[in-house]
């Protein structure tokens, strides 16, 4: 018997493009269709397409490439009315323009009427149609989707994983939205559900260690071994080591099989550092009740410190 998963699944490519509009929407990627200049004052930017994995070496780079050709690709945008435009893709084109001191950009404007949901659906296409595109950025492409179909800011990555591995099992047992999400995005990718979950499971890495995987300096293989023992005392030395050193996945492996020495107490004083550095840099993203959750956490953290004070 055929099961809910198989039965959307069961939908071809061209039938997906066709409900979903995107053999409109998709000649919009083509850098071939018509587009106009606007203005960079009469853009307006939603803070739910705001990219998160932006980094201050990636925007001086695309800037000096802005002020020695220009923008090449177009960026899409929305009209608003008053002669303004909200901006659906392109924010890294568009901050690089800035910073470039150019005063319009080439944009091409989306039809009137354009669903919420046609435009995340050009938003993802989009980030995954990017020549650079790495690791981390198709997982955040991925978790975006997600997190916004869903109206979960701040979603944790583990749940977005959880409702992955249940899709691929038991897929009756997920509510009927959370499965047209994830057929959504197995369809607009092209890549299977599996494929998705392991880049999406990188995200619960800290930042460090996202970076190294941006930059090249460890590979998927490894950062999956990385989230496996993220909560390993010496998992910062290993990172390093794993860098320094150019270590091969079974090499991180033996790393962590290796003897303890020492330095427990510093590694949950990073930790703690960390926490509190990827909670400044998030700040906008963290909701009151997600704030409240965070403080319910440190309290019982807290308990458990004064315990072991008042033993000894």
């Amino acid at each position: 018997m055929a099961t809910k998963q198989d039965k959307l699944l069961e939908m071809s490519i061209a039938e997906f493009k066709k409900k979903n509009k995107l053999d409109t929407v998709a000649p919009l990627l083509d850098a071939r269709v018509e587009f106009s200049y606007i203005p960079l004052k009469k853009i307006v930017i939603d803070e739910q397409v705001r990219s998160k994995d932006d980094v201050e070496e990636e925007l001086e780079s695309l800037t000096a490439s802005i002020k020695e050709k220009g923008v090449v690709v177009p960026v899409l945008v929305v009209s608003e009315g008053n002669d303004k435009y909200r901006l659906v893709a392109g924010e890294r084109r568009y901050r690089a323009s800035v910073a470039a001191n150019t005063h319009n950009i080439p944009a091409r404007i989306l039809p009137d009427g354009i669903s919420r949901q046609d435009i995340m659906t050009i938003q993802l296409l989009e980030n995954l149609q990017r020549k650079d595109l790495n690791p981390v950025d198709e997982a955040r492409a991925y978790y975006d989707y997600y997190a916004i179909r869903t109206g979960k800011k701040g979603v944790e990555p583990q749940e977005i994983v959880s409702h992955m591995i249940t899709f691929s099992s038991k897929p009756d047992n997920l509510e009927n939205e959370l499965t047209d999400i994830l057929s959504e995005i197995v369809k607009i990718a092209g890549k299977s559900i599996k494929y998705i979950e392991r880049l999406v499971t990188i995200l619960k890495l800290p930042n460090e260690a996202l970076e190294t995987l941006r930059n090249k300096q460890i590979n998927m293989s490894q950062a999956l071994i990385f989230v496996e023992h993220i909560n390993h005392p010496r998992f910062n030395d290993v990172l390093a080591k794993a860098v320094r050193n150019k270590l091969t996945a079974k090499g991180v492996e033996k790393a962590f099989a290796g003897k303890k020495r020492g330095g427990g107490i510093a590694f949950y004083k990073k930790r703690i550092v960390q926490v509190r550095g990827d909670v400044e840099k998030n700040l906008s993203n963290i909701s009151k009740q997600y704030a409240k959750d965070l403080l319910s956490e440190i309290k019982e953290f807290e308990k458990i410190l004064h315990g072991i004070i008042k033993e000894s």
